[in-house]
């Protein structure tokens, strides 16, 4: 089988997807059973609500979102059979170039209908398509069922460790399935809000589940490909963050981290469980500050270590956002210098000499 992890993050989403999909750890353990078995899954989802609908944000002039097909299933069944299935084409099929994922021979000069993001662009030879094996045409249409709705558009997260990516994806994809498996044909689906706190979320959650410690950057995107108004955000968390996330859930310093992250959310009243309102996915429905500084960092350094470790009060900030209240008077039970070493040594490089002697000042001053 020719799937495989490209470094692509849409290519690389719907690889995971389909490995998540048919149960398997790796892609090269896909077979051509499990390709079809996704295939039939994507026409029956694809094909009608909620997943039609948010496929307008991805797949605008797709034969799956255009609304004058609900009544005609035969042109809407022949355009799946055309994007889900050309990896079943024969050797004479194929089309003198090579896949521009895979390498292998192409079958499909893939336009805009079929790809996301790629409207007015150019591909070598001045064609306005490009030339893809039916195996990343699959890919290219699987990568929404490893992603997440966030605030109208796509979100997904892409490490560069293939295995955290699977990692990701095998929850997402979970809690898609079960969505769509409860969902009716005229609901469209809410989806989350706040796209770094769910980043955040689902990144301590998968180191969580995690059996290495092989720690990588992380990029999340967040986009919507809808007509006129195509718009992205990328999110980065360079090694640095996401091996200071690593070892602050861990156990050694989880109790300090967990009761500042609680601190974070938006809106949380003192005494109240952070077990409060989900989205349709099951994600928290409430903005956490903490984890969205942290895609400030290591820029935002000091002001981060300033306002969570030493409680320093922020102003001007809303009236549900728990900045605001901070004191080191009140909250002296939150200040951990364990956590405080952790973050100087892996966010901000410090040695440990130079931790020994702010920790030394620092006993003196106090």
């Amino acid at each position: 089988m020719i799937l495989r992890y490209t470094g692509h993050p849409l290519s690389d989403v719907g690889v995971a997807a389909i490995t998540a999909f048919a149960g398997k750890e790796d892609p090269s353990e896909l077979t051509t059973d499990d390709l079809a078995k996704v295939a039939d899954y994507l026409e029956r989802q694809y094909g009608k609500n909620p997943m039609k609908a948010f496929l307008t944000v991805i797949f605008t002039n797709s034969d799956f979102t255009q609304p004058a097909f609900d009544k005609q299933p035969e042109r809407r069944a022949a355009y799946a059979n055309q994007v889900l299935r050309a990896w079943q084409r024969k050797g004479d099929e194929a089309l003198p170039q090579p896949c521009v994922f895979f390498g292998n021979q192409a079958v499909v000069l893939a336009d805009s209908k079929m790809l996301t993001l790629s409207i007015g662009i150019c591909y070598p030879d001045g064609i306005e398509a490009m030339p893809l094996s039916g195996e990343a045409l699959l890919a290219m249409h699987a990568f929404p069922l490893g992603s997440q709705k966030c605030e109208g558009r796509i979100l997904l997260l892409h490490a560069e460790n293939p295995e955290l990516t699977q990692q990701f994806v095998y929850k997402t994809l979970a809690e898609n399935r079960r969505m769509l498996d409860l969902a009716g044909q005229d609901e469209k689906g809410g989806g989350s809000k706040y796209p770094r706190t769910q980043i955040v979320q689902q990144l301590i959650e998968a180191e969580t589940a995690r059996q290495d410690n092989d720690n990588c950057s992380v990029t999340a995107y967040h986009f919507t490909n809808y007509r006129t108004s195509p718009k992205m955000d990328i999110y980065y968390l360079p090694l640095q963050v996401t091996r200071f996330l690593s070892f602050a859930t861990d156990a050694a310093y989880k109790q300090a981290w967990q009761r500042i992250a609680w601190r974070g959310w938006e809106g949380v009243k003192d005494g109240e469980s952070t077990d409060f309102e989900r989205d349709d996915s099951g994600r928290p429905a409430r903005r956490n500050t903490f984890y969205e500084d942290l895609f400030a960092l290591p820029t935002a350094a000091h002001r981060f270590l300033r306002t969570y470790f030493l409680r320093r009060p922020e102003v001007g900030v809303s009236k549900d956002d728990q900045r605001r209240t901070y004191s080191l008077l009140n909250e002296l039970d939150l200040v951990s210098w364990p956590l405080t070493e952790l973050f100087l040594k892996e966010v901000l490089n410090v040695d440990q000499d130079r931790i020994l002697a702010i920790r030394t000042m620092a006993d003196r001053l106090a």
